[in-house]
């Protein structure tokens, strides 16, 4: 009772710079990152009070609700206005794909209104309730895109993960805690919509391929629970009190 801790959920230098975001993670509290790449970058900045609260979504909610196999070829992805989401990255992969599989369909979802350079034949849905986005547009999809360029731990992949939808993104820090390459998602380099695209034909032109790693993915993120995370967090804050790093002078 009475430590202080502070929870870490990216290296958040667009609040101020790096320099000074960084000696914010050396004062003397209790270290409680959301992702292993967090805690190791904290690792090598010599914190040693250091505890991952692995991100978590509820699983209970975002559930299959339609079989895994059998889906429609939709592509469902986020389309946010910050450039380090990569919604252009992931729109222009989306164009590139249809190309190639002229019946592809794709849902974007997002908090503000439909962006004025979408195509038409773009569905978009604004702010969408939780139900109509776990039944609506994840389990009405058949593949999630990813075309960020940074992430802490991202929820909208896992999401979909736990939805039976077979995940497509950039190899991206944010998504490595669930998303394996070849085995419950396909990565590709970061700002390469060619390469998104060539992962969004190979599943829509290979069902059985999309459904293996549909499959393995709902399986995967099972684990990653608020349970499970509850108890990460419960155990974090009875670790007995011991040395911290001292503040970082000024």
């Amino acid at each position: 009772k009475g430590l202080g801790a502070y929870l870490i959920q990216h290296h958040e230098t667009w609040s101020g710079r790096a320099a000074r975001v960084d000696e914010t993670w050396h004062l003397p509290l209790r270290t409680i990152v959301i992702a292993r790449w967090i805690e190791d970058r904290a690792r090598s900045m010599g914190l040693t009070d250091v505890h991952r609260l692995p991100g978590a979504i509820d699983t209970e909610k975002f559930h299959l609700a339609r079989p895994v196999d059998g889906r429609p070829r939709r592509v469902a992805m986020l389309a946010s206005e910050w450039p380090w989401k990569g919604r252009d990255d992931g729109v222009a992969a989306l164009v590139h794909a249809r190309d190639a599989v002229p019946d592809m369909a794709a849902v974007l979802f997002g908090a503000g209104p439909r962006p004025s350079d979408l195509p038409t034949w773009i569905e978009y849905r604004q702010d969408p309730p939780q139900s109509d986005l776990v039944r609506e547009i994840y389990n009405g999809s058949s593949i999630y895109l990813c075309p960020s360029h940074a992430e802490g731990w991202h929820l909208p992949p896992a999401e979909a993960m736990a939805c039976g939808v077979a995940v497509v993104s950039t190899a991206i820090d944010g998504v490595a805690d669930y998303a394996i390459d070849g085995e419950t998602a396909l990565l590709s380099p970061v700002r390469d919509p060619e390469g998104l695209a060539g992962n969004l034909i190979r599943l829509l032109v290979d069902e059985p391929l999309r459904v293996s790693l549909a499959r393995a993915g709902h399986r995967h993120i099972q684990q990653f629970s608020w349970a499970s995370s509850t108890a990460a967090l419960e155990s974090a804050l009875a670790v007995p009190d011991r040395a911290v790093a001292e503040p970082v002078p000024r």
